[in-house]
């Protein structure tokens, strides 16, 4: 395998890590549409949650609600990571295409 990298040119080989870079990109965008979901998930389960609480006759579920508040702040961070890394994705495809 080494051998046959090798061999490659320089053409090629920019074509190979292109095409791994776009299918990089590709699960990038699909991981953060994934992750759109699980927090729209995680805000209508506290919404039910709070409107839960309100109701009379209904025990506490504090401890509940604050687990998925911090789940929520830690969906939030991810999402701002993988938007970070899809713009740094972005920015070496245009430094490679100028090169």
């Amino acid at each position: 395998m080494a051998r046959e990298t090798l061999r490659l040119t320089t053409h090629q080989r920019l074509a190979t890590l292109e095409r791994e870079n776009m299918v990089l990109r590709g699960k990038i965008n699909l991981l953060h549409e994934m992750l759109k979901q699980q927090k729209q998930l995680i805000r209508e389960y506290l919404t039910a949650q709070l409107v839960a609480a309100e109701e009379p006759g209904v025990d506490d579920g504090s401890s509940e609600t604050l687990g998925s508040a911090i789940c929520q702040q830690r969906f939030e961070r991810m999402e701002q990571r993988l938007e970070a890394l899809a713009a740094d994705a972005s920015l070496e495809i245009i430094r490679r295409v100028a090169v």
